[in-house]
């Protein structure tokens, strides 16, 4: 094979790997969690005693559980996309 034909080889194999890649991901979408924050700080405060956090549960909702900076409950910290 020539230089040319290599590199032609090359640029196929990279499209075919990128194509594949792609349809990978299209299938490994996750459904989005349809579970509202209230119902995931109702659930844990069942599951938990609060003395391990940095917040209590009437705060959970807007507060990270671990250092208490005020910010947005995040699904994803509780329910791994996994």
């Amino acid at each position: 094979m020539n230089i040319e034909a290599l590199l032609n080889r090359i640029y196929d194999l990279e499209k075919q790997n990128f194509e594949l890649q792609e349809k990978l991901r299209k299938r490994n979408k996750h459904p989005k969690v349809k579970t509202k924050k209230e119902d995931i700080v109702n659930y844990w405060s069942r599951m938990q005693d609060e003395c391990g956090l940095s917040v209590d549960w009437s705060e959970a909702h807007e507060r990270c559980w671990r250092c208490g900076y005020k910010a947005k409950l995040q699904k994803c910290h509780i329910i791994p996309d996994s």
